[in-house]
């Protein structure tokens, strides 16, 4: 089979969710595992996000040179009937079809597990309904503050942070993505940022509602609290606790940097 594929093999997500652009991202590294000496090239909308990938060429969506299929694009009444039987990085997998995939985590090269790094809260999410109260993220920071005094909460610039004791959203996403890379711990709504930090193997912590781990956070080590109506500012604090003990004898190897053009 090997022989009829295409020299470039040519993905994409149309979606502008950076959670569904990171599982997209495991659909390129299988295909790189399952065809080695082809190019994968993975077209996203936001590719800042995916500067420390190794070995898939990520390119902007508005640069697609020629014809990628599209991971993301899959029919509502199809999503609907299996989106709760497989993973999302499963179903997107399963729109390479002259092949069978399995999702693989990305090579990723960063620098090494930063203990003394600050813990990062994210405390909104791009879909409403995913956003744990923001009353429980006030007080998680201030816990989180008497236990490890470097906290910093950090938002976009539209979304107002004035009542965190240490709110930043005045910094782009190059800045965003240092901050995770260097933070010794990731706390997150199920948004992008959970992605994030999971995708580059930083120690996460994601407030969940009404999806599961394995569906959301499948081949990663990100740690979720589910059903979030019921979770205190207590039960994040302590499993944040526990996740940076787990953590602390993490090494991050690194490796090349991948080609990349924004």
């Amino acid at each position: 089979m090997d022989n009829i594929i295409p020299k470039n093999l040519n993905i994409r997500c149309s979606s502008n969710g950076i959670g569904d652009m990171v599982c997209g991202a495991y659909v390129a590294q299988s295909l790189k595992e399952r065809f080695p000496n082809k190019i994968i090239t993975y077209y996203v909308i936001q590719p800042e996000w995916f500067k420390y990938i190794d070995g898939v060429n990520i390119k902007h969506y508005l640069k697609m040179e020629q014809l990628a299929i599209d991971v993301y694009s899959i029919a509502p009444n199809v999503r609907n009937k299996i989106w709760n039987k497989i993973s999302r990085k499963q179903l997107y997998c399963s729109k390479i079809t002259f092949t069978k995939l399995n999702p693989k985590p990305p090579r990723v090269c960063v620098p090494n597990y930063n203990k003394f790094g600050s813990i990062l809260l994210f405390p909104y999410a791009l879909w409403k309904d995913r956003n744990w109260n923001l009353d429980g993220w006030i007080s998680l920071e201030q816990r989180l503050y008497k236990t490890y005094k470097n906290v910093i909460v950090v938002g976009t610039p539209d979304q107002d942070v004035s009542m965190f004791m240490n709110g930043v959203n005045n910094i782009d996403k190059r800045e965003v993505l240092e901050l995770i890379l260097n933070s010794k711990c990731v706390v997150s709504n199920d948004s992008g940022m959970a992605h994030i930090g999971g995708l580059y193997g930083i120690p996460t912590v994601a407030i969940i509602n009404f999806f599961s781990h394995d569906q959301l956070f499948s081949h990663t080590d990100i740690t979720t609290l589910e059903n979030f109506n019921k979770i205190t500012s207590k039960d994040v604090h302590d499993k944040v606790v526990e996740v940076i003990n787990r953590s602390g004898i993490i090494k991050h190897q690194g490796v090349i940097e991948s080609t990349i053009e924004i």
